[in-house]
């Protein structure tokens, strides 16, 4: 398998076994090492988190985590113990399948078996297993989120990445998550959305700068009213922010034809790169 030069792909996993409508995992990490994934529930409250990807298939699973111990198979012993850690069945299934995507799709492009491939999971601030994860040795790129009954993988050559995918809860308090997470311009667009549709903007608005916080590796670890986006009617755009040139910073919507989720992905090379989406069902049957 070869990674196409300046194309990120993104790779996606379904398991209908993870049908819950909090979508923040049991598991519990520091609040630093939170680069992977985070959604609105795991930090504010909310609720909601799956994948979106344009005009993409699924690898339908009714069955994940112990009940495929082929999958299983690919962890090493660090991702077992962490498999461990999760109490129910829905986040075994999504940990399992985000692992099993990304240690194949690597392996393929290294040549080398799924459970070979050197990942590096250290956090730069405590030194744990629980960091951004990357290739040891390797100019490779991923960034990895899952939530709800949808898994998603996205790899890049080079690039710094980050990919975001969350469900959209009718029921979440935007306007209390609102004043934490947005600036005041952000708020203010947000409340002229209406109402009927102002769960899925908010979540949009998340998922922007979610995707951005992963490729920048700052995780949930700044204040995200001050990273600035485009209102979630315009095309992603990062349009202030100072810990980082917005300009160097390229944003794309991820969507689903189910209106259920959306998604963003966020590079950080010279320009945008073209997303290809791939069903991850080859590659893990």
């Amino acid at each position: 398998m070869s990674l196409r030069d300046g194309d990120c792909e993104v790779w996606i996993a379904r398991t209908d076994l993870a049908r819950t409508t909090r979508a923040d995992a049991t598991y519990a990490e520091p609040a630093h090492a939170r680069t992977t994934h985070s959604g609105p529930s795991s930090a504010y409250g909310g609720t909601g988190s799956a994948y979106g990807g344009t005009g993409s298939a699924y690898a339908g699973l009714e069955h994940a985590g112990t009940s495929y111990p082929g999958l299983i198979g690919d962890l090493n012993e660090v991702e077992r113990e962490r498999l461990a850690a999760y109490r129910r069945t829905a986040d075994r299934n999504r940990f399992v399948l985000g692992c099993a995507i990304t240690r194949r799709v690597v392996g393929a492009y290294l040549g080398v078996d799924p459970a070979d491939v050197p990942l590096d999971r250290t956090c730069q601030d405590c030194g744990k297993p629980h960091g951004k994860v990357r290739v040891a040795g390797d100019p490779l790129r991923l960034s990895v989120s899952h939530s709800g009954d949808l898994v998603l993988v996205a790899f890049h050559r080079s690039n710094e990445i980050g990919v975001d995918v969350e469900q959209v809860n009718p029921d979440l308090d935007t306007s209390t998550l609102a004043s934490v997470v947005l600036a005041p311009e952000e708020v203010e667009a947000l409340a002229s959305v209406p109402s009927a549709e102002r769960a899925r903007a908010f979540t949009t608005y998340w998922t922007r700068k979610e995707a951005v916080l992963k490729a920048t590796g700052d995780g949930m670890r700044v204040e995200l009213s001050r990273l600035v986006i485009s209102s979630p009617s315009s095309a992603a755009k990062v349009l202030r922010w100072r810990r980082f040139p917005a300009e160097h910073i390229h944003l794309q919507d991820i969507r689903l034809p189910d209106a259920g989720h959306v998604a963003a992905l966020a590079d950080l090379g010279p320009k945008a790169v073209p997303v290809v989406t791939r069903d991850a069902a080859t590659i893990l049957s």
